[in-house]
């Protein structure tokens, strides 16, 4: 038995069946060509990244600034690292490995 119930939305936020007014356009991969090229993988994760990258790490950014000035600006790359450390920590059985 899955948990939670399927007719509570737990999470309004995240885009999906429960709870959706509009229906929001998802990223897919349809007409992207895997050239076999290094790098292949993040430009297929970019592809499907929901909404505008740039725009969710400059409002990222913004919010940092508003708590401590000295903040620096987060890259896009700091960003995706960030996404890739925190996938590859879901994988780990305990904490500290």
């Amino acid at each position: 038995m899955p948990r939670g119930s399927s007719t509570v939305d737990y999470f309004p936020h995240v885009p999906g069946p429960i709870g959706v007014v509009a229906p929001t356009q998802i990223n897919v991969l349809k007409g992207y060509v895997f050239r076999g090229e290094k790098g292949d993988a993040l430009r297929a994760w970019l592809q499907l990244y929901p909404g505008d990258i740039n725009k969710h790490v400059a409002a990222i950014s913004a919010a940092m600034k508003a708590k401590d000035e000295k903040a620096a600006d987060l890259t896009i790359g700091e960003y995706v690292v960030w996404h890739g450390l925190f996938i590859a920590a879901t994988v780990c059985v305990q904490r500290g490995h």
